[in-house]
């Protein structure tokens, strides 16, 4: 947003032509105030587009909750924010369009922010897709003796790796080098049903009860509560005193919904 604020602008105006669009907002934390300055600059020449400058909180990038910060608008459960006749894009993708369609170039390249405790020197990089991540680690000064796991994504919602020859692809936003004491695991306690993690989800869901389906393997129960509407982002389990691991918990919930329905599409089908 502060290197290449015009690409954004003019990405923007392809999609608003392609999708129909008569309006469009640029949500921007405010804890970015350069970025803020750069596009609303940019956006001065488009009398359709604002830029608004949102609260420091996460997961404000959530589409969800973007959307209800922007327009106040909430996509029901299992809904598209199409529904809501809304269109979210973000901002390397808007980028990405502009490259496209005024340059003719593909996407051949990702930004990736190599980050945390056991990396020398963190960078933002500009690297090709298919830059094996060892390449990225090593460009940063390697790690220290520390290092004791690597994540894709940040430290909520990244995925812990287990090797460092995996490319990075044009859904790599950023890499985690984690030391021992960062993966340290406290000990998990009972639930007391105190509503942290109710108050805490941005989905309005209860966590609470997703490790009681998991171990229950009640995938029926699980759907009827909204599981998959949770959207992983690990605030639950944040907020949990017990360390409760709501988000696994969730995650195995979806898979067992999932199998639970392709079984049943599958009988159908046979029938």
């Amino acid at each position: 947003m502060r290197a290449r604020p015009e690409d954004v602008i003019v990405g923007l105006e392809i999609i608003l032509k392609a999708v129909g669009a008569s309006d469009a907002a640029i949500g921007i934390e405010n804890n970015k105030p350069e970025a803020l300055e750069a596009l609303t600059r940019a956006a001065g020449r488009l009398p359709n587009c604002r830029v608004v400058a949102l609260p420091s909180r996460y997961p404000q990038g959530a589409e969800r909750s973007l959307i209800k910060a922007i327009l106040g608008k909430w996509v029901a459960g299992g809904k598209l924010p199409m529904t809501v006749g809304v269109v979210v894009q973000n901002v390397n993708t808007t980028i990405g369009v502009a490259d496209a369609v005024i340059r003719g170039i593909p996407l051949l390249d990702r930004v990736v922010t190599v980050s945390g405790l056991a990396v020398r020197e963190p960078k933002n990089l500009r690297v090709p897709i298919g830059t094996p991540w060892a390449d990225l680690l090593r460009f940063c000064g390697g790690t220290t003796k520390e290092f004791a796991r690597l994540v894709m994504g940040g430290p909520m919602m990244g995925i812990a790796q287990n090797g460092l020859e995996i490319p990075v692809i044009k859904a790599t936003s950023g890499l985690l080098a984690l030391t021992r004491r960062d993966i340290a695991k406290p000990e998990t306690g009972p639930c007391i049903r105190c509503g942290s993690c109710v108050e805490a989800c941005p989905m309005g869901l209860a966590p609470l009860d997703f490790t009681i389906h998991c171990r229950e393997r009640d995938w029926q129960a699980a759907k009827e509560a909204r599981t998959l509407e949770c959207v992983e982002c690990g605030s639950c389990e944040y907020s949990c005193p017990a360390n409760r691991p709501l988000v696994a918990s969730a995650r195995v919930l979806k898979v067992l919904i999932a199998a639970a329905e392709a079984k049943a599409e599958a009988v159908a089908k046979a029938s």
